[in-house]
């Protein structure tokens, strides 16, 4: 009754599927280590360290490695992500039987950390494990003391993260030297960089540059050198008329098929394919925004749908059915096409985990052209194909929803038309078609 849940998870692998939190989340290791990212930014987390999640954030799930199982202690303080800041600070006031001022505290100090990521070991840890010991009904004597522990460990927080913001300062200049190494890399890419000469060059020991590397980029230094090569690599697609080769040899990559193979691992396409839909871009006849990384293989449209009713349809041709996935991205959910399983899936931020749906072959065909359409009216949210309601769902007409996206994920989905609210959006003229991969 006070919005306050607390449970432990166990999972070997799990997500990480995209959840718009809708109130103050603390997730705790307690064995194993995973990646979470928050609206986007990822945290490193390992045992005895939390994570929090502030109400309306974007929280990507729990995940492990396929060999060491995980366990979270996940302690939830609920309410509605929606309303002004003073609503925010009510809800959790009363939530915790705390004064307002004492709640909007809490709330502006967290809104305004640098990390979500704290160490709770020792001492908040005690904390963690009492909350999510004491599941059940929160009425009488076993509430005061929930609500007293979430206190403690959320005030606990707050303590941990103002140490750490003095403790940072010895830090800071050791971190700038990483910083301004990052930004020599991206100019000198081409040169042979090891893991010891990035060490060096930052003045730091090996195992120290890589671990202010990950804390400071979420990636290892190799995977961002990498990453800095391929950006550096899109700018003179986009912008040259040098050849693959000449590119992947500019950028420090050995051969033009490595290349071709790191820069379909970032942006889930081939070189040329980018030159060319960049270029379609700048002449406005092709997509008119790419966005890509290795977890994230997405073309997307450039245009918020917002609230209100809306209408998303195309016609698109999937090169292939089996062993591969593709699906229209909505914002934050996704309706797609799940390769292993042979069935349509849906899932996201408003959809919740994935469900399989019916058997992909049943509604498509390999290499023929679908209709699709994607429907907001009143309180309903739909996904069609070819006029045939595949799912349905209660939505909120007021949700704002961002942009509209095709994910290829390894599959080639070739483009006829897209329309947006009626409007052609990624083909000016539709007979010319485009193929993302």
């Amino acid at each position: 009754m006070y919005g306050i849940l607390g449970e432990t998870v166990s999972t070997r692998r799990s997500g990480p599927v995209p959840v718009r939190v809708r109130g103050l989340e603390v997730l705790a290791i307690a064995k194993g280590h995973t990646r979470w990212k928050v609206d986007g930014r990822p945290y490193d987390v390992k045992q005895g360290e939390a994570v929090f999640v502030l109400p309306g954030q974007v929280f990507s799930g729990i995940e492990s490695s396929e060999s060491v199982p995980l366990v979270v202690h996940r302690i939830r303080i609920g309410w509605p992500a929606r309303g002004e800041d003073g609503r925010t600070v009510a809800k959790l006031s009363r939530a915790l039987g705390i004064r307002p001022g004492e709640a909007r505290r809490i709330v502006t100090f967290l809104a305004r950390a640098p990390s979500q990521r704290v160490r709770v070991e020792p001492g908040l840890g005690r904390v963690v494990r009492e909350i999510t010991g004491n599941p059940g009904s929160l009425d009488g004597v076993r509430g005061i003391l929930v609500r007293a522990l979430v206190v403690e460990l959320l005030a606990g927080i707050c303590l941990r993260l103002q140490q750490g913001a003095g403790d940072s300062a010895q830090g800071s200049a050791t971190e700038a030297q990483v910083v301004g190494l990052f930004r020599e890399l991206e100019a000198r890419c081409e040169e042979d960089w090891s893991l010891d000469r990035m060490a060096h060059a930052a003045g730091l020991k090996r195992s120290r540059f890589g671990t202010l590397c990950r804390r400071l980029t979420g990636e290892s230094p190799i995977v961002h050198l990498n990453r800095l090569r391929i950006r550096r690599s899109r700018r003179l697609l986009r912008e040259t008329e040098w050849t693959v080769t000449a590119i992947a040899l500019e950028c420090g990559f050995g051969s033009s098929q490595y290349f071709a193979r790191t820069f379909r691992r970032y942006q889930g396409h081939e070189p040329t394919d980018y030159r060319r839909l960049s270029r379609e871009l700048g002449s406005r006849t092709g997509v008119q925004y790419i966005k890509g990384d290795s977890a994230r293989n997405v073309v997307f449209a450039q245009h918020r749908l917002g609230a209100g009713d809306f209408t998303v349809e195309g016609e698109l041709t999937l090169d292939e059915l089996g062993g591969t996935a593709a699906s229209v991205e909505i914002g934050p959910d996704r309706f797609g096409f799940d390769g292993r399983e042979g069935r349509i899936f849906v899932e996201g931020g408003t959809l919740g985990k994935a469900r399989l749906l019916v058997h992909s072959s049943d509604v498509v065909r390999e290499g023929a052209p679908f209709r699709f359409r994607v429907l907001r009216r009143g309180g309903r949210l739909g996904f069609e194909i070819d006029g045939e309601s595949i799912v349905t769902i209660d939505d909120d007409a007021k949700r704002e929803i961002g942009a509209v996206g095709l994910r290829p994920m390894r599959n080639g989905i070739r483009v006829s038309w897209l329309r947006i609210n009626g409007t052609d959006s990624v083909l000016r003229e539709p007979d010319q078609g485009a193929s993302l991969r």
